[in-house]
């Protein structure tokens, strides 16, 4: 019996992969206006019903999406931070993160897209709220283990700001392809400035 359910799990779970992955080479060719449970459950190969097994409409499988590809970018600029408390030269390691950050951005397949779907539908915008919450709260240890004498409001203020800020210059980066190596560079030469009377 356990067998079955496993082979029942299995399937399920390939097939809400399946899923996931069609919506991404949806939202890349066709964006958000042609963003529909039909036309993703036609690019699966499944028929609607099979889809709205698994999800009950396109915002939960643009949420799903949304999640794991916040989890994975979230997920490896976190195990970077761990760096920033021991950091020997932590000037070269800021501007190394934000260029890993934008490296990220771009390669990271379905990343440009899912991110003009979430500004399209707005009631999304929690999850890039939930996502800047982790990046904070992981560089405000980092800080605080870096300084300890630095109070821990004080270190998730610089890291918010830090945040944000890096955020909307590497949208811009990402929505202006011609300026964006020197975008990059300014950011993190920006946040290097912000934090040095903090750091050294």
């Amino acid at each position: 019996m356990r067998r079955g359910g496993a082979f029942v799990e299995a399937g399920q779970r390939d097939a809400q992969a399946r899923i996931l992955d069609a919506a991404v080479a949806l939202l890349e060719e066709c964006g958000y206006e042609g963003f529909n449970t039909n036309a993703i459950a036609a690019r699966a190969g499944l028929n609607v019903a099979t889809l709205y097994r698994h999800f009950p409409d396109k915002f939960e499988v643009l949420r799903q999406l949304a999640q794991r590809l916040y989890a994975e970018r979230a997920n490896r600029v976190i195990d970077a931070m761990e760096g920033l408390a021991h950091a020997t030269d932590w000037r070269a390691f800021i501007r190394d993160l934000v260029e890993a950050v934008m490296h990220a951005r771009r390669t990271q397949p379905g990343a440009l897209a899912v991110r003009r779907a979430l500004q399209a539908a707005p009631s999304m915008q929690v999850l890039a709220r939930n996502d800047l919450t982790r990046l904070v709260e992981a560089m405000a240890d980092a800080l605080q283990r870096r300084r300890p004498s630095m109070p821990p409001e004080r270190g998730v203020l610089l890291s918010k700001t830090v945040f944000v800020t890096v955020g909307a210059l590497l949208d811009h980066a990402w929505d202006h392809p011609g300026c964006d190596e020197a975008l990059v560079a300014q950011a993190g030469e920006l946040v290097v400035r912000y934090l040095a009377p903090e750091l050294d």
